[in-house]
């Protein structure tokens, strides 16, 4: 195989193939980019030369998928995935492809929609890469570098596609980290990495492709996908244009995540995604089924300021007993018409997908699984009445009801409002018997359907609820608990009433094992029914909450002395509310 006279190539395959020739499995770590796809194609050859001189590589391939991936983006990571495979087996090469998935807890939707947390914003945090990527991808290569090493007894050195040249930003934090395209080194996690091609120029990256699509070198992949997405998403008919001129921007503001190569729904990009709105002005008919996804992630990225759609009431309590008054995760009403934008997107994605041929939708916003856990997490933390993101789902996707998203004006940055507090009368968290992690009519009226109690080491007594490593769903057991018991479900969600009930309908999925907790969870869960119970009685569970209203009972801890508010600011507790039935 022909490097073509470029000295870098020549010295990136000599020095991977030293690493085989050691006998040291390789593991890449790819996303199907420029950069990540020149060093899987380097990888191949300097495992094609070992072979050649009787040496059997051992080759790990490790993608990410978020979840909210760009459609084009995960569509060319499967094909091109497929093509390495196909390329392997030709060749005779030991190499072993996986993608990293997040827990259904950090899925994009779940976190957000449910209330959990707020999108990473450009002024906030980047919480989304750690869960959405950093976690899974640590989980699977762990495995993954465990099980290897522990059969070849060496230990797995890991190359990436970081270069000096990728950014100011890019360059400042490998110069920090030391690291070489000489020899590996050891990251913060103890992991030996090699960033392999780090010497290497944008102008040789692309010179390998351009060889590649000459084809004076063979490569698993002919980067026609490759250089397509770059060219339409940075609005020029040419990959290397377009590249170079985002490579300049991200120069200039240091910003490591960029739209071409990220999620749909990513706001850290700022107010627009320009490369997937470069993507769909290049040609609306390819890429137009997009638009509705981009509209949702410009009214998000629109809002961010609104502090109307945010939930005031907070979710933990102080040592004293108190709640935290201010602006928050998303309220109960915007996660609300969050879902049912989302779902209307799927929904016509669905049908869109299937008058065009399509196997399968492009791309899905919301997860079934992920419905089901924020349908339960709504109800665990009185956000809205039982089963609501079901009513929901059947309302849009069975009985055609639309939410389209609404085009509405930027809503400028203003201070967040100083926190006041809200002063809860008497214990914090409910001590009625059946308020926490158990159901009572299940236990004494239906004890043949009731899956029996534990008792947790803090002595509180609980369902025998199904545990596994992580919060998670039974797709199969939910489609049949809709399916059969949605009658029932219809019931318990009639029953509620804004002082009681909330929390029935999380009671319903965990006793029914259509969700499953981590034994670590189960404690937790407990106290946070309990918890909601004690802000039923409150009034500050569900939507339609009195912000003004509850902002006149709280205060001000420096102003008002905790006594005396005490004393002004409780709204008194309906004691018999929480005596058990």
């Amino acid at each position: 195989m022909s490097t073509m006279n470029n000295p870098k190539f020549e010295a990136a395959i000599t020095r991977i193939e030293e690493l085989f020739m050691d006998g040291i499995p390789i593991a890449v770590s790819t996303s199907s980019g420029k950069d990540s796809s020149v060093l899987m194609d380097i990888t191949l050859h300097a495992a094609l030369r070992a072979k050649s001189k009787g040496i059997f590589p051992r080759i790990l391939a490790t993608n990410s998928d978020t979840g909210v991936e760009n459609p084009e983006i995960s569509m060319h990571v499967l094909k091109d995935s497929q093509r390495l495979l196909k390329f392997a087996d030709k060749h005779g090469l030991d190499l072993d492809f996986q993608i990293a998935r997040p827990n259904l807890n950090d899925e994009w939707a779940v976190g957000i929609f449910s209330g959990r947390c707020l999108p990473s914003f450009p002024t906030t945090n980047s919480d989304c890469t750690t869960d959405l990527k950093i976690k899974p991808m640590k989980r699977l290569r762990k495995k993954m570098l465990n099980d290897v090493a522990g059969k070849s007894g060496k230990e797995v050195v890991t190359l990436v596609g970081t270069r000096y040249s990728e950014s100011v930003a890019r360059g400042k934090k490998m110069e920090k980290r030391k690291e070489t395209h000489l020899s590996p080194m050891r990251n913060k996690d103890g992991d030996l990495v090699f960033a392999a091609i780090a010497d290497f120029e944008t102008d040789d990256v692309w010179e390998w492709i351009g060889y590649v699509r000459s084809g004076l070198i063979e490569s698993y992949s002919d980067f026609e996908d490759l250089t397509r997405i770059y060219a339409d998403s940075g609005a020029s008919g040419c990959a290397v244009i377009s590249d170079s001129i985002t490579e300049s921007l991200k120069s200039q503001r240091g910003n490591s995540c960029t739209a071409r190569s990220g999620c749909i729904t990513c706001l850290r990009v700022g107010k627009t995604d320009k490369s997937l709105e470069n993507m769909i002005q290049s040609d609306r008919e390819k890429y137009g089924y997009m638009v509705n996804a981009n509209r949702l992630r410009n009214f998000m990225f629109k809002t961010q300021w609104d502090y109307s759609r945010r939930n005031w009431v907070g979710r933990t309590l102080t040592d004293d007993g108190c709640l935290k008054i201010r602006p928050d995760t998303y309220s109960p009403e915007m996660c609300l018409d969050l879902l049912r934008y989302a779902l209307t997107i799927d929904a016509e994605e669905q049908e869109a997908a299937y008058a065009a041929g399509l196997s399968l939708p492009r791309f899905q916003l919301i997860s079934f699984e992920g419905l089901i856990a924020i349908d339960a997490l709504w109800s665990l933390q009185g956000m809205h009445r039982p089963f609501q993101a079901i009513v929901e789902y059947k309302d849009i996707f069975e009985n055609g009801v639309r939410y389209p998203v609404p085009d509405i004006d930027y809503v400028k940055r203003t201070p967040m409002p100083k926190t006041k507090y809200f002063k809860v009368e008497g214990d914090a968290y409910s001590q009625g018997v059946f308020d926490g992690l158990r159901m009572i009519e299940m236990e004494f009226f239906d004890p043949s359907h009731c899956m029996g109690v534990r008792t947790l080491k803090n002595g509180k007594v609980v369902m025998d609820v199904e545990t596994e490593s992580s919060f998670d769903v039974d797709f199969e057991g939910a489609v049949l608990a809709i399916d059969f018991e949605y009658d029932r479900m219809m019931d318990i969600r009639s029953d509620t009433t804004l002082s009681r009930g909330y929390t029935r309908g999380y009671k319903w999925w965990v006793s029914m094992g259509v969700v499953s907790l981590s034994p670590q969870q189960l404690s937790l869960h407990d106290a946070i029914l309990r918890r909601t119970v004690v802000k039923e009685g409150l009034g500050l569970v569900g939507p339609g909450i009195d912000v003004e209203e509850l902002l006149s009972r709280s205060f001000y801890p420096e102003k008002i002395d905790s006594k005396t508010a005490e004393i002004i600011n409780v709204i008194p507790m309906q004691l018999d509310m929480f005596e058990a039935a």
